[in-house]
């Protein structure tokens, strides 16, 4: 995805831009940063905490609440062959009671 970011940006003509991002978004936004230091003039993330201080928290628990966390975290395609072969059951779960309300 921040590749994707860079690409977007050279078709429409920025050299350099500024990135936000929020969550998982902000990941992105760090990773676009990392990758391309000489294209992004400034860098705003939000509530997102750092992985390796996450992962070093981590414990059963975590990994059975959050599994997409850490499902996403694998190497592809791993992920996206799994999230595409059931995306109903992920959405439901995702969207249940175990992580909050519906609405």
């Amino acid at each position: 995805m921040a590749q994707d970011m860079v690409e977007v940006m050279d078709t429409l003509g920025f050299g350099n831009f500024a990135v936000a991002g929020h969550d998982r978004g902000g990941r992105v936004a760090y990773r676009c940063a990392l990758d391309h230091p000489e294209r992004v003039a400034r860098l705003a993330v939000l509530d997102v905490l750092p992985v390796d201080a996450v992962w070093h928290r981590a414990d059963a628990e975590m990994a059975l609440a959050f599994w997409p966390w850490s499902l996403l975290a694998q190497p592809e395609p791993l992920p996206e062959r799994l999230l595409a072969a059931a995306p109903d059951a992920v959405l439901e779960h995702a969207l249940g009671d175990a992580w909050g309300t519906p609405t």
